[in-house]
């Protein structure tokens, strides 16, 4: 029988009694109305439902139609699918967007320390309401001195918070990929951080043409490899990484919007499933097909590495050619 990357995925599910290694889709709530059927909860360990955001004050969005809002309709949907399928269900928090208000919003309310007590306390008791896995901070990105200093404080403040009043729920942060250019965001993190944390989700994805090694393909298995050593020297271990793969293409030039591997495999699925980039609209796609997630599934595995993460897992297709 023919390995598919399921199988591969499965194998590193299980084979480890040290740690349970994970399967770990992002799954955004604007991805859901169109695309929340090609979520194959059955094939996760766990689901980051993304994002959650503050209001100015540190108090937990409740408005679901603005850059900040949460629907909190479709995340009871996804927590009642996680449930279902005993998936573990986490928090992201943060994320990004092209202005980088939501950056903007953290920073000004996690560098304040009464908004941020209020913040650490409604995500804490959040979580525990809804008997969340994890609390994931997605801090796109903390480049200067000061947004480095609040994200600590941040972390800080949630570790404490959870254990005394949520002990067992994990908390983790999520870090870019890129390495080599100057600046790249193994400066962008406090290494003090990394003890507070149970995870660390490395986004091996985006990087730059110009980033050595990668050209045209965003992220490459040497991409993957190369930052996950980075990361490690940076000071975090290897047990507690989980390595970001895409499941989804950018142009060989960077420009117009990403494409779902759904979408671009959509005229030559055989074909999609195996190769690394599609010709889509006149413009060449690159992406992870099944050969390169299988390999970069071993390398992590071979490092000691707590799983995999997907971004995202409604960009996926549903049938044979699935990644």
């Amino acid at each position: 029988m023919k390995k598919t990357l399921q199988t591969t995925l499965l194998l590193f599910v299980g084979l480890s009694a040290g740690f349970s290694q994970k399967i770990v889709g992002y799954l955004p709530e604007y991805q859901w109305a169109a695309y929340g059927a090609n979520v194959q909860f059955n094939k996760l360990t766990d689901v980051n439902y993304a994002f959650m955001n503050p209001t100015t004050t540190g108090d937990l969005s409740s408005d679901g139609t603005n850059l900040f809002g949460f629907d909190y309709n479709v995340f009871e949907v996804v927590k009642n699918k996680c449930i279902h399928n005993n998936v573990r269900f986490h928090l992201a928090v943060g994320g990004a967007d092209p202005g980088s208000y939501r950056k903007q919003r953290l920073y000004s309310v996690c560098s304040n320390a009464n908004s941020r007590a209020n913040f650490v306390a409604k995500l804490v008791a959040f979580a525990k309401t809804h008997n969340l896995a994890g609390l994931d901070i997605d801090w796109e990105f903390p480049t200067t001195s000061a947004e480095i200093a609040a994200h600590k404080n941040f972390i800080s403040d949630l570790r404490t918070k959870i254990n005394s009043d949520y002990p067992g729920c994990n908390l983790s942060i999520a870090v870019g990929g890129e390495y080599l250019t100057n600046p790249n965001h193994l400066q962008y993190i406090d290494p003090t951080v990394f003890p507070l944390v149970d995870m660390v989700y490395i986004m091996a994805y985006d990087f730059p043409v110009n980033h050595t090694g990668a050209g045209a393909q965003h992220s490459s298995y040497s991409n993957a490899q190369g930052c996950m050593e980075a990361w490690n020297t940076k000071g975090v271990p290897y047990s507690k990484m989980i390595l970001g793969v895409p499941f989804y293409g950018k142009s060989s030039d960077r420009t117009g919007e990403d494409q779902l591997y759904s979408v671009l495999a959509s005229s030559n699925p055989a074909t999609a499933f195996t190769a690394d980039n599609m010709n889509y609209n006149g413009k060449t796609y690159y992406y992870n097909g099944k050969t390169t997630l299988e390999n970069k599934v071993t390398m992590a595995f071979g490092k000691g590495s707590q799983g995999i993460m997907i971004w995202d897992v409604a960009q996926d297709r549903i049938d044979q050619y699935s990644l």
